[in-house]
């Protein structure tokens, strides 16, 4: 204040006489208006000391406050998290665990638990010391060593990044902009910020590099930075969402969630014509668009954004450094993207967030002219993530002939009158240094230590691709800093317990009295627990416990709870004079920094494998029947809905009825035909919505070669990794199932080159040899013939082209040692029988089935009879043959696609332009030099013979069906059905079955109803998008049961959920949720239910569900 208060009287002693008389007269004002300040200072003080008397000594005698803060550990305010929002903002200095005095409400992080961005309020905890401040005190000490090892390891890398990645929004190519350099001229003292997002309800396990990402932080601050936050953006709605779970973790490492606004901006009224507002998935702009916050933050010197599976192996602290320098930093994409917004920094100014909100007046978006016709540059045409973030901030930012970007960025104030940047300057670095997002395009060999960033692969690599660190055969120093200590609360530390989470699930057998009180037994001894639980949905518990068993009561309604997501905080006894482990949660992501708990004693050898299975049946039970979930009437299963298959007959609510009545209502839960495969994704080569051949499969079938010789066959290009095939096991299932129904003999062959068979290990050969696979030695990846190649890719390079992995597999045509032979996919699991297929190929029809995102062939599975002419006419096609996205394989086109199409300079153009496309001339001049003619090429349906997600499939297509699952490889996304490990009992019942009530004993049961219809009518407001499709309506009288799954005139699906209030007199609810899809439907809709009509008034609250969902 005095520096200010000098500077000003120089300035003004510099000025003429008249201007000092106004200097004197201001002076007076200023002196008497100071006064008036100090009293109103120590009023305000003496009434602050009344109120809030622990804080005001920590504000007269800091050492007294930290005290008091201390003794207030030990019982801490039971506010909710709600609450703590509405409490006024503390003004205490305190010593956070970085050493510094932490003035409150400054932006600084809250050492004890995760609140909102530094403009909300924070809570009174705000003042507790963190029981962690002296580890993390230690780690910053860690984190600020790790970083000297890493510079002077990084000092002698040869620093050779990527090639031609870097752009100037028209070209690529230009040289990559130096980090180091720019971050050399940063000054000290500056505050940071990592910054993550999350749009929707977090899963768990949640942030699993968070640990990596506070590292950087420490580093930063022992760097010389003021302070390095880390801040979540969320809007309201979801920080609500937050378990306890979630809150701990971020209370734990010091996060800021910072509650936002918007997760499109304001004024953006385009959005793709399948997707609408309110939509969870279809479109990335949401999860994109939200991010633009990030420019705005202007807490910060600079802020950098992170996508959630990024993980630092070196320093990422550079970046923002070199950001609060003026410069806006990101990288491109792995997939030809200028841009990928999984990371970006800047120095944030208020004018760069308003300029993305002006970018989106009247902006609209196509796929040949990008955003209000700014093009794609310096990409050719459309990138993935054009019509999200990527394009938009590519648009806004780097594109220099955007006309809607440059008049955003001029009404803002960012641009001067020649229209350059005032105080920005956009670059872009090397993304296999500050973002690697696989190896394409990277030096080759690539030397991963030089990473700093790494975004992808999250999972096993591909060829030469860097990996994690839990992956990598190098480590890196950040990696010693050690996550924090397992302690429990402050509260349970007396008690000598570890913390453990123990699942209580859903409870969602609503007929059964009581259906709000959930028992759960527990491996272990309780000695504590939360006594209060809130799950995803808002419900609220009480939990209850002895020595091994937590009674859960739902308190806000008598009534059952069908989200699975509820879990309790509990603390738990040693067992065995062993600590049990401090998270007892099996699916805990292995990306995650924690350390994981002692593994458990190897299992039993299994016994030796049964004898071959007699033939199965057209379309045999899947193999999913062997993961079929308990019977429900078993302990550990009461949350899981009945079908009528399973249901206790003596139970069912309509035992009481006539036997016409039963029948009619037992006919309602008997589950109706419903479409088992996709529409219209089968193709002849001329036009897609043929018949799937799936119907004439068990026929071809019977006609095949009896005693025959069959190979599965997989391919490999490149030393392959460890582990490797994973899904082998599943295979051998169906070379046992195949030899059983052929009577002949089948082989299980990999392709691979010969410079490749001389790098497997030995791991890798003992792994072929103990599972009797055939390795079979093939000359080239690429036919001799063909010498077209992308511009990105040149021969021997490991990445970039898919058509070395791709090709590859035509080797398969050749192998006419087999009557029959099926390529398939190295992540694709097996779930049913696939014998047909093999049998129906020796036959000579050529099978495949089409792609997930629109391809006419996915060559991740074929099969057919091999023939080596067919192999040679693939090599002669080659002749001469060029590539473009304009006109296909040799100008043969798309057919039947209208266009360009994943893949389609890859296998799945060439081998659907040879096979499929009868009408290309350069294939049938390749099959007639072979002297071969074109097989008899036929589709099946994907959605069974080779899943690909969801998309195509019946929505909640019934996972039983699928015969081959090829992805998703990891969690599912919506209703996809997901591999068989990730499979639950509930997406089971969700998706099979229809299930039923089960009602105890009541004088409403024993009295006679009626079916008449319930009428439920139209939900026709479809605007208001996944809204639309659930609707309720009230109906007096008991529902004994109502009809399930009914339809509507135009034939809509829906599943109903009965809810009876038996207040005074018996009524009911009638919830109608649309299933075939989250939409609207206009046609009326009637529901038959059998009611009895009112009378008596009965004691207790009932709740009956016809669906358990």
């Amino acid at each position: 204040m005095d520096r200010m208060t000098n500077g000003h009287h120089a300035g003004s002693e510099a000025a003429g006489g008249r201007g000092r008389v106004r200097r004197k007269a201001k002076a007076n004002n200023e002196c008497c208006s100071g006064r008036m300040f100090s009293l109103f200072v120590l009023l305000s003080l003496g009434a602050l000391a009344l109120m809030y008397p622990m804080r005001m000594s920590a504000f007269l005698n800091p050492a007294a406050g930290i005290e008091d803060a201390e003794a207030a550990i030990e019982e801490p305010p039971q506010a909710s998290f709600e609450d703590g929002l509405k409490q006024p903002k503390p003004v205490v200095e305190v010593e956070d665990h970085r050493g510094k005095s932490a003035k409150s409400p400054a932006p600084a992080k809250p050492p004890t638990s995760a609140t909102l961005d530094p403009s909300s309020a924070t809570s009174e905890a705000t003042t507790v010391l963190n029981p962690f401040d002296e580890y993390w005190k230690n780690a910053r000490a860690q984190a600020g060593e790790a970083l000297k090892k890493w510079r002077a390891k990084y000092a002698k890398l040869e620093k050779k990044g990527c090639r031609q990645c870097c752009h100037d929004g028209e070209k690529w190519g230009v040289p990559c902009f130096d980090v180091d350099s720019c971050a050399a001229k940063a000054k000290p003292g500056n505050k940071y910020a990592f910054v993550y997002s999350h749009v929707g309800k977090p899963g768990w396990p949640w942030l699993t590099f968070l640990h990596s990402m506070k590292v950087q932080a420490l580093a930063l601050e022992a760097d010389g930075a003021d302070r390095a936050d880390i801040v979540v953006l969320m809007t309201k709605k979801d920080i609500h969402s937050l378990t306890n779970r979630h809150r701990e973790f971020l209370d734990l490492y010091g996060v800021i969630l910072q509650e936002i606004p918007w997760t499109l901006p304001p004024e953006l009224k385009w959005w793709p014509s399948h997707w609408w507002p309110g939509k969870a998935d279809g479109w990335c702009g949401p999860q994109d668009l939200m991010r633009l916050h990030v420019l705005g933050m202007t807490d910060y010197d600079a802020a950098s954004f992170y996508d959630q599976d990024i993980e630092f192996q070196g320093d990422g602290g550079a970046a923002l450094k070199c950001a609060s320098t003026g410069k806006f930093i990101s990288a491109s994409g792995g997939v030809g993207e200028p841009m990928n917004v999984g990371f970006f920094a800047l120095r944030p100014s208020k004018e760069f967030l308003r300029a993305a909100e002006i970018f989106a007046e009247n902006v609209t978006f196509a796929e040949k002219s990008g955003w209000d016709n700014s093009g794609h540059k310096p990409a050719g045409g459309y990138f993935v993530g054009a019509e999200c973030g990527q394009g938009y901030m590519n648009s806004l930012i780097y594109q220099k002939k955007s006309k809607k970007g440059r008049e955003a960025l001029t009404r803002a104030g960012l641009l001067d009158s020649k229209g350059e940047w005032k105080n920005i300057e956009p670059v872009v670095v090397d993304r296999c240094i500050w973002n690697y997002q696989t190896g394409h395009m990277c030096e080759n060999p690539f030397n991963c230590e030089l990473i700093r960033v790494h975004h992808k692969p999250t999972g096993d690599p591909n060829g030469g691709d860097c990996v994690k660190l839990k992956r990598a055969k190098f480590s890196s120093p950040f990696s010693e800093v050690a996550p924090p200590p397992a302690l429990p609360p402050k509260k349970w530390q007396h008690l000598q317990c570890l913390v453990s989470y123990v699942r209580i699930g859903a409870n969602c057998r609503c007929s059964e009295v009581p259906s709000h009180i959930k028992k759960v037994d527990v491996d272990g001894q309780v000695l504590a627990c939360e006594s209060k639980v809130v799950n995803n949905a808002g419900d609220t518990f009480s939990v209850e416990w002895t020595k091994s068993r937590l009674t859960v009561t739902r308190t806000d309604h008598k009534s059952c709870w069908c989200l699975d997501k509820l879990e309790v905080q509990c603390c738990l006894a040693a067992r065995d004079g062993k600590m049990l482990p401090r998270l007892e949660n099996p699916e805990e992501n292995e990306e995650s920094g924690a350390p994981a708990p002692p593994p458990p004693p190897p299992p039993p050898p299994p016994p030796p494998p049964p004898p071959p299975p007699p033939p199965p049946p057209p379309r045999a039970a899947s193999a999913l029947a062997a993961t079929k979930p308990p019977s429900q009437g078993k302990k550990g299963n009461a949350s899981i809905p009945l079908t009528l298959a399973e249901a206790d007959p003596a139970k069912l609510p309509w035992r009481h009825q006539t036997k016409e009545t039963q029948e009619k209502i037992a006919e309602w839960f008997t589950p109706k035909p419903r479409a088992q495969g996709c529409s219209k994704c089968c193709q002849d080569g001329r036009k897609w919505g043929v018949p799937c051949f799936d119907s004439q499969l068990e026929e071809c079938a019977a006609k095949g070669k009896i005693g025959g010789r069959y190979a599965l066959v997989y391919a490999q290009v490149e030393r392959p990794n460890w582990p490797w095939r994973t899904f082998l096991p599943s295979l051998q299932q169906q070379r046992r199932l195949l030899e059983a129904r052929s009577k002949g003999t089948v082989d299980i062959v990999f392709l691979m080159l010969g410079k490749d068979i001389k790098r497997l290990t030995r791991q890798h050969t003992e792994f072929l040899k103990e599972n009797n696979v055939t390795l079979r030695e093939v000359p080239w990846a690429l036919p001799p013939e063909l010498w077209w190649h992308p511009d990105n890719w040149w021969f021997g390079k490991s990445d970039g082209w898919c058509g070395p992995q791709d090709l590859i597999r035509m080797h398969v045509f050749g192998m006419d040692d087999y009557d029959g032979a099926a390529y398939y996919d190295q992540d694709i699991e097996y779930h049913g029988d696939i014998s047909p297929v093999l049998l129906c190929a020796s036959t000579g029809i050529f099978l495949s089935t089409s792609g997930g995102v629109g391809e006419p062939l996915n060559v991740g599975f074929f099969a057919l009879k091999p023939d080596r002419r067919l192999l040679r006419a693939a090599e002669y096609m080659a002749w001469n043959i060029t590539f473009n996205k304009q006109d296909g394989w040799g100008m043969a086109g798309w057919g039947p696609s209208s266009g360009y199409f994943v893949g389609a300079e890859c296998g799945q153009g060439y081998v659907n332009t040879l096979i499929y496309q009868k009408e290309a001339k350069v294939a049938q001049k390749a099959l007639e030099r072979a002297g071969i003619s074109a097989p008899e090429a036929v589709q099946l349906d994907r959605c069974i013979w080779n899943y690909q997600t969801g998309a195509g499939c019946p929505h909640r297509m019934d996972c039983s069906l699928i015969q081959v699952h090829h992805k998703p490889t990891g969690q599912p996304l919506g209703y996809d059905c997901p591999k068989l490990a990730l499979r639950t009992a509930e997406n089971l019942a969700e998706n099979v079955g229809l299930t039923i009530p089960q009602v105890e004993e009541n004088r409403w049961i024993q009295q006679s109803c009626r079916i008449q219809n319930v009428d439920v009518g139209q939900s026709c407001k479809c605007s208001e998008g996944a809204k639309a499709a659930t609707k309720s309506v009230k109906h007096p009288g008991y529902a004994i049961a109502c009809q399930p799954d009914p339809r509507n005139q135009a034939g809509d699906e829906f599943r109903s959920v009965v809810m009876q209030d038996l207040d005074e007199k018996p009524q009911f609810l009638l919830k109608a949720t649309r299933w075939d899809a989250d939409s609207c439907w206009c046609a009326d809709l009637k529901v038959q239910c059998c009611i009895v009509p009112q009378s008596g008034t009965p004691s207790e609250f009932d709740l009956v569900s016809s669906f358990g969902t």
